[in-house]
C-alpha cells in the first residue's frame, strides 16, 4: 500500500501500476491539490482510496482490476486504515474509469467530520461485480453528507442483480438520516442490469435526497429509479429526456415508490411496455407518499397505467398534473386503490385504445378530475365504493355521467345514450344533469 498524507500538492503521473496489493494500492489524505493521471491496478482491494481533507482533486484515466472499489472516497475508515482528519472533499473532478474488473467503480461513504462537495465524475466503462456507483453507509461510517454530485456518461455494466447506482444507509446511521444528499445529477446511463433497478435508493434508518435529477437513462431496464423503503425520502425528483423499452416485469416503471417523494417531474419521455399486464410511469406501493407529480410530454405505450397505487392506500392525497400526454394502447392513465388523487389533465390523447378499457379507474378511493382528454368513449370506471368526480367548469372529458359524482356547475360530455339527458355536453346543477344543446335532463338520487 502506497500511503501519502499532508501534502500541499501531490501528482501521480502516467504509467504507474500496482499489482497484488492485499489492501489499498494508493491511500491519500490531507492534500491541497491532488493530480492523478493514468494509474493502473491489478490488486486485491481498492485502487485509489482518498480520505479528507482533500481540496482540488483532478483524477484521470484509472484502469485495470481491483478486488474492491477502483476509486473510493471515505471520510473515516476501518481503524487500521483511518488517516482522515476533520474536513471536506471539495472540488473533485474525475474523468475516465476503465474497469476490467472491480467490485464497484466508485464508492462514497463518510461520517460527521466532513462532507462531499462539488463532485463531478464522468466516463465510467467496463464491468463491475456489484453496482457501478455507490453512496453507502458502512462500518464506522455513519453519516454521509453530500452537497453536490454530478455523475455522467456511465457505460459500465453492473453484475446481474445489482443496480447501476446504489444509495443505501445499510442500517449504518448515527441520526435520522445515515445519508443526506443536497443535489445529485445522473446523466447518460447507457446500460442496466436486466433484473434490477437502474438507480436504487434504499435505507433502514433513513436516506434523504433533496434534489435528484436523472437525464437520458438506459434504453432497456426494469425500472429507472426505485425509492425502496418508508424511510427513503426525495424532495424533488426529475426524470427526463428518455426512451426506454421496459423489460416485462411487475415492477416495470420509470419511478417506483415505497417511501416519500414530495415532487415528481417526468418530462419528454417515451415509455414502451411489452403489454397491458405490467408497466407504469409511476408505481406507488403501500402507504407511500407523493405530494405532487407532473407528467409532461410523455408517450405511454401499453402498460397497466401511467399512475397506479397498489396493495393499500397511500398515506396522503396526491396531486397529478398530466400535460401533453399520449396514451397509446389499452393501458390506463390513472388508477388508484383506497387513495385520493386530484388529477388535472391538459392536451392529453388516447390512441389505439378500446371502449372496454377505462383510462381512469378507482377501487375504494377517489379521483377528482378536471381538464381535457381526447377520447371519444367513456373514460371512467369505479368499484368497491370508489368515487370519480369532476371539478366545476368545462371539462372536455367523455364519461357516463351515471357513474360520476360531479361538483356543482361541472360540465362534461355524456356517453350514455340510455340516460334521459342524452348524449353530448351536459352541466350539473343541484341534482340534475342538463344537456346544453337539447335541454333534456337526468336527475340523480342523492
Amino acid at each position: 500500500m502506497q500511503y501519502f498524507k499532508k501534502y500541499r500538492e501531490f501528482i501521480y503521473w502516467w504509467g504507474l501500476k500496482v499489482s497484488n496489493a492485499n489492501k489499498y494500492a494508493w491511500l491519500v489524505a490531507k492534500i491541497g491539490n491532488l493530480t492523478v493521471d493514468g494509474l493502473n491496478f491489478d490488486t486485491f482491494s481498492d485502487g485509489l482510496h482518498c480520505q479528507p481533507p482533500i481540496k482540488n482533486a483532478y483524477i484521470r484515466d484509472l484502469k485495470g482490476k481491483t478486488g474492491d472499489d477502483m476509486l473510493a472516497f471515505t471520510i473515516g475508515d476501518y481503524a487500521n486504515y483511518d488517516i482522515s482528519e476533520p474536513g471536506d472533499f471539495s472540488n473533485v473532478d474525475v474523468s475516465g474509469l476503465y474497469c476490467d474488473s472491480a467490485l464497484c467503480a466508485v464508492k462514497i461513504t463518510g461520517n460527521d467530520i466532513g462532507a462531499f462537495d462539488k463532485f463531478r465524475i464522468t466516463g465510467i466503462y467496463g464491468n463491475t461485480k456489484h453496482a457501478v456507483f455507490r453512496v453507502w453507509g458502512d462500518t464506522n461510517l455513519l453519516s454521509t453528507t453530500v452537497r453536490s454530485l454530478t455523475v455522467e456518461d456511465i457505460h459500465a455494466i453492473p453484475a446481474d442483480g445489482y443496480p447501476v447506482v446504489d444509495i443505501d444507509d445499510r442500517n449504518f446511521a448515527s441520526g435520522k438520516f445515515g445519508i443526506e444528499i443536497q443535489n445529485a445529477t445522473f446523466r447518460n446511463i447507457y446500460n442496466s442490469s436486466v433484473n434490477e433497478q437502474t438507480i436504487r435508493i434504499s435505507s433502514t434508518v433513513g436516506t434523504k435526497i433533496h434534489n435528484l435529477h436523472i437525464e437520458n437513462p438506459p434504453r432497456k431496464t426494469i425500472c429507472i429509479v426505485g425509492v425502496n423503503h418508508k424511510t427513503s425520502v426525495i424532495g424533488n425528483l426529475t426524470v427526463c429526456n428518455g426512451y426506454t423499452d421496459f423489460i416485462d416485469n411487475s415492477n416495470s416503471s420509470i419511478v417506483l415508490n415505497r417511501g416519500t417523494i414530495e415532487r415528481i417531474v417526468i418530462d419528454n419521455y417515451k415509455a414502451k411496455f411489452q403489454n397491458t399486464k405490467n408497466g407504469c410511469i409511476a408505481r406507488m406501493i403501500g402507504d407511500c407518499r407523493v405530494d405532487e407529480a407532473i407528467f409532461s410530454g410523455v408517450l405511454q405505450e401499453n402498460g397497466v397505467s401511467g399512475w397506479i397505487n397498489i396493495n393499500s392506500g397511500m398515506s396522503t392525497a396526491s396531486n397529478l398534473n398530466v400535460i401533453n400526454y399520449t396514451c397509446n394502447g389499452r393501458g390506463r392513465i390513472a388508477q388508484v386503490l383506497s387513495s385520493k388523487l386530484f388529477l388535472k389533465i391538459t392536451n392529453t390523447k388516447v390512441i389505439n385504445g378500446n371502449p372496454s378499457d377505462k383510462i381512469f379507474y378507482v377501487k375504494g378511493g377517489e379521483i377528482t378530475i378536471s381538464g381535457d382528454v381526447d377520447c371519444d368513449y367513456n373514460t371512467i370506471a369505479a368499484d368497491n365504493g370508489g368515487v370519480i368526480s369532476t371539478r366545476p367548469g368545462i371539462n372536455n372529458i367523455c364519461c357516463d355521467v351515471s357513474l360520476l359524482k360531479a361538483k356543482e356547475s361541472s360540465v362534461v360530455i355524456n356517453t350514455n345514450n340510455s340516460l334521459p339527458c342524452g348524449l353530448g355536453l351536459v352541466v350539473f346543477s343541484g341534482n340534475t344533469w342538463k344537456n346544453l344543446a337539447t335541454g333534456s335532463e337526468f336527475k340523480i338520487n342523492k
